[in-house]
């Protein structure tokens, strides 16, 4: 048997996939599980087709000129055959997005859905069933990136075909050897039990650093998509499961599941940075920074994902104007002010936006902010607001004594049935570190009794005598106040990180500064933690399990 050959670098992104849909009106959906019966598997040859996709950096990658250039290649090569599930079109990451991707197109002559395995030995194993947006999932047209294989080493994909009574008609074998990687890190993660007993959460995390790299529960790398430059922090996706992300520091981008960029929107003077969101009437709400010489980290941009239209939505500069007029260009600043530094982003169910600003350690809410931006309240430190205008807005901290966060990142909105009106959760992680990063005010953060236990450093080192922490605030827009519900330990950071509160109740925190992804059960214990995932910090990590987008 003939074996897949491939010499170019990558790793594995999701089955992400476009099909033409058959007729599949008046089908009914008697089973939601697959029907298992023994099947002749037959193994095939499946031989690459050769594109010209050749490019020198990133930017080329990310035009639409090259994004065109590729995708008209593959419909000439879709119509100048005829490709079966046993004799597909084959190509390497055509689009250049996903380091290691599979593609595949091929026609089915019944309706059917594709399970899919790539089993590599001293790896395991990874099985997905793909979306291919038709009506219960039927297509006759079939068209994904495979993701799962792991670079340098020989894989085995089935291909699992399932009829409209999902039973299986086929499964068709071939072994790919994947491309080599460059990289000093290989390619699964150090997994560390802890005490827990209960599962991990379905999903791939997803972690953020120079570049997007998602691996299973097992630490497996199953996929790295790379940028132009080191900004996603997030993933977003549209009512039509196309993905969007921060290439760099001036473009977004639209990825649809083939991996094929169909929309690149340049913020033109705005810089990106840490978080996307999505807003109304397509609006995409992002973190931005304006021009060189000015301060940084402190725009709130949209972009309208039809038009293509940059506009700013808030700026910090005049709703903090009082404070930002006092403060100083201090000691570590280098050639920008950062003064505010907005890190996350959450909308609530009215849509009122909700930010994390790290310099002065803040949670703030927004109001009206396709009009007229508003503060709605404030949580933070008294003391650091005490005889400012914006004291009236802070909301007071109850309950049993807590440090206050400080430093903190990744502010999530989240609601619960049980509560009244007006309350709501908010989780976020805590750095617990409490000063000015880059010294642009005077403030002596270890004097103020809201913060015990932090660290007071004046400049970012590691610190192994102290926590970092996932919280969990219960919010009271009636009584104007805040309380701290929960909270774990969790490797101290001083910068970056993250924290994720699961469906399931369990929590997912990325430790950035020590490389470390933990998940915890709902009572704080430890499930797994993972180390040794790629190179440089991890910004922030976030678990998707991509149902209705790239998998079924």
């Amino acid at each position: 048997m003939r074996r897949l050959n491939i010499v170019i670098a990558g790793i594995v992104l999701a089955c992400i996939g476009l099909s033409g849909c058959g007729n599949t009106k008046n089908i009914s959906e008697k089973s939601t599980q697959p029907v298992i019966e023994k099947v002749q598997e037959k193994e095939v040859s499946v031989n690459l087709k050769s594109i010209e996709n050749s490019y020198k950096q990133m930017s080329e990658v990310f035009s639409q000129k090259f994004q065109n250039n590729v995708l008209e290649q593959i419909n000439t090569l879709k119509k100048s055959g005829s490709y079966r599930i046993d004799k597909p079109l084959a190509i390497y990451n055509p689009f250049g997005t996903v380091d290691n991707g599979l593609y595949l197109y091929f026609q089915t002559e019944d309706a059917s859905y594709i399970e899919y395995t790539v089993e590599t030995e001293g790896y395991g194993s990874f099985t997905r069933i793909l979306n291919n947006d038709c009506e219960n999932n039927l297509a006759t047209e079939h068209e994904y990136m495979l993701i799962g294989a792991i670079p340098g080493q020989e894989n085995k994909i089935s291909l699992n075909q399932y009829n409209k009574d999902n039973r299986l008609v086929s499964t068709i074998k071939f072994d790919y050897n994947a491309p080599e990687l460059k990289n000093d890190y290989g390619y699964q993660c150090k997994m560390e039990k802890g005490d827990s007993s209960q599962a991990l959460s379905d999903g791939l995390y997803v972690s953020f650093s120079n570049g997007i790299s998602m691996f299973d529960n097992g630490g497996v790398i199953r996929c790295i998509m790379p940028v132009q430059s080191s900004m996603p922090h997030r993933l977003v996706f549209d009512e039509d499961g196309s993905l969007y992300y921060a290439a760099s520091k001036n473009k977004l981008v639209r990825m649809e599941r083939t991996g094929y960029v169909s929309n690149i929107y340049n913020t033109g003077k705005y810089g990106l940075h840490h978080d996307v969101i999505m807003g109304e009437n397509n609006k995409i709400i992002l973190c931005g920074t304006g021009k060189s010489g000015e301060s940084e980290e402190d725009l709130i941009i949209t972009i309208d994902r039809v038009t293509g239209e940059v506009e700013k939505m808030v700026d910090f500069r005049e709703m903090f104007s009082e404070y930002y007029n006092n403060t100083t260009w201090g000691k570590f600043t280098s050639k920008r002010l950062d003064w505010f530094h907005i890190n996350g982003m959450t909308l609530t169910d009215e849509g009122d936006l909700i930010i994390s600003a790290r310099e002065i350690s803040i949670i703030l809410k927004i109001t009206d902010i396709y009009n007229e931006p508003k503060i709605e309240y404030i949580l933070g430190s008294d003391n650091f607001f005490k005889n400012t205008e914006y004291e009236k807005y802070l909301y007071k901290p109850v309950g049993e004594k807590f440090s206050l966060h400080t430093g903190q990142h990744s502010v999530d909105y989240i609601t619960d049935e049980s509560l009244e009106k007006g309350q709501y959760y908010l989780t976020l992680y805590n750095n617990n570190m409490a000063n000015s990063t880059y010294g642009a005010t005077t403030y002596d953060w270890s004097a103020d009794d809201n913060y015990f236990g932090a660290t007071f450093l004046g400049k970012i080192v590691d610190n192994d005598e102290v926590d970092s922490y996932y919280y969990k605030y219960l919010i009271d827009e009636n009584k104007k106040t805040f309380e701290l519900v929960d909270s774990i330990p969790v490797d101290y950071s001083a910068i970056v990180s993250s924290a994720q509160l699961m469906n399931n109740g369990n929590v997912i925190t990325c430790s950035g500064m020590k490389k470390s992804i933990a998940e915890y059960d709902s009572e704080g214990k430890l499930i797994a933690k993972f180390t040794g995932i790629g190179e440089g910090m991890i910004y922030r990590c976030y678990k998707y399990d991509l149902k209705g987008k790239w998998f079924k």
